[in-house]
């Protein structure tokens, strides 16, 4: 996978194991890296630490690598903070809101923020004006875009125009929109893997 999403890695082979020579030659350093029977040696940890030092240094960007949730902010801050751990918990990615920037190039950064998401979640509960205007901005800038919405008390599930063709997770309760909200990230659900080394 790495290989095809031309990103950097380090290719290991045990003793007999012959990568394909495409994989090999891509790979940190041109060359597959050979694990001795008894385990890494100082050498696999060598080059771990040369290809670690050398992805510190290359730039790199936050695209993708986290999901941005658009509500009102005026609420229960703590209800917020949870979906939100919901959504971290659920993809293990950041999940971020568009508050705490301040200025006049605050809007910018939230534009940015959105562009920069790997999926957004909205809710447009009654027709929260800064959700309803980031969900714009996430349709505009191609981010995959889920609506969550209270159901009214009337019944109606009447969105917005430039809305009108989005499918609308309705929820009745806190509860309702805890399992919305999870549905969703599910779909985005990512697989960390995080290894100990020790040498």
């Amino acid at each position: 996978m790495a290989h095809e999403l031309d990103r950097p890695y380090v290719l290991a082979a045990e003793h007999g194991v012959v990568p394909p020579h495409e994989l090999a030659a891509a790979a940190y350093g041109g060359h597959s890296l050979p694990l001795p029977d008894d385990g890494p040696d100082q050498q696999f940890y060598s080059t771990l630490q040369a290809f670690d030092e050398m992805i510190s240094r290359a730039p790199h960007s936050r695209a993708g690598t986290y999901s941005f949730f658009a509500t009102s902010l005026l609420g229960d801050a703590t209800e917020s903070d949870a979906l939100v751990s919901v959504v971290e918990r659920v993809t293990n990615m950041t999940c971020v809101l568009g508050q705490n920037l301040t200025g006049q190039h605050a809007q910018e950064a939230i534009v940015d923020q959105i562009r920069g998401a790997d999926f957004m979640i909205s809710d447009v509960t009654d027709d929260n004006r800064n959700a309803l205007i980031e969900s714009g901005v996430a349709r505009g800038t191609g981010v995959p875009l889920h609506l969550i919405c209270r159901l009214p008390s009337d019944g109606n599930r009447k969105t917005r125009f430039m809305l009108q063709d989005m499918e609308v997770s309705w929820y009745g309760n806190t509860l309702e929109r805890i399992g919305a909200i999870f549905r969703i990230a599910r779909r985005y659900r990512r697989r960390v893997l995080t290894p100990t080394l020790e040498p």
